[in-house]
């Protein structure tokens, strides 16, 4: 499934990936990095949240800055 991502942020860099891996103390999973290259942040276009989800409201991804 290709769930396109609206509201997205301004793109970010590898330099603002590799400061908040140093910031946090961990190295974050290829996918995670991909993402926030791509789209940092955003909603996406089509809930895919379980008929049981007890989060407020939808699906979110808050972007670097």
């Amino acid at each position: 499934m290709n769930n396109k991502i609206n509201s997205s942020y301004s793109k970010i860099g590898n330099a603002e990936i590799v400061r908040a891996e140093k910031l946090l103390g961990i190295r974050l999973p290829e996918s995670m990095k991909k993402f926030y290259l791509e789209n940092n942040g955003g909603m996406p276009e089509c809930d895919v949240l379980p008929e049981n989800w007890s989060g407020a409201g939808h699906l979110y991804f808050i972007p670097y800055k």
